[in-house]
């Protein structure tokens, strides 16, 4: 198996697994949310439209996916926005920049669905903020979530015009 790389539809095996190995600076920016891993990615997992894994020599390395927000895209026009959100685990690392590349195209094909991807990143976690600048995102001020009044970075992901 090695490092190869898959991305494949995401399963409730897959978050279990994912909770069970999920990087520190991920934990703790759910916990500043008051949140445990399986919790949000098993709700995250039920309000995605579309939720992906991304599997490194057949290990879990990161979660991701895409909840639809305001109203669906019509026939006359418009693709509306959604809130993406990624998850990551110990194997992510093991192989950064193939998973980047992963990232990188899956975020093309997320843009031709949706005109804005956005959502919001604990701004403590410092390797997060850096993927993604690194793959085009606007960040925008940090603001304090409760109910621990951590600072969160709003960024946003925008489709061509």
């Amino acid at each position: 198996m090695g490092n190869e790389l898959a991305i494949v539809r995401a399963s409730v095996e897959h978050a279990h697994s994912l909770a069970l190995t999920m990087r520190p600076a991920d934990v703790a920016e759910l916990a500043a949310g008051a949140a445990a891993p399986l919790d949000v990615l098993m709700y995250a997992l039920r309000v995605s439209e579309l939720a992906g894994t991304v599997l490194v020599g057949g290990v879990v390395a990161a979660m991701f996916g895409v909840e639809r927000v305001g109203p669906p895209p019509t026939v006359l026009g418009g693709r509306g926005q959604g809130k993406i959100w990624l998850l990551t685990g110990h194997a992510f690392v093991t192989a950064a920049l193939p998973c980047a590349r992963a990232a990188q195209r899956m975020l093309g094909e997320l843009l031709e669905r949706y005109a804005v991807l956005w959502n919001l990143v604990d701004g403590r976690h410092g390797d997060a903020l850096r993927f993604l600048v690194l793959l085009g995102a606007e960040l925008g001020s940090p603001v304090p979530i409760l109910p621990t009044m951590v600072p969160f970075v709003p960024f946003a992901f925008r489709s061509a015009p």
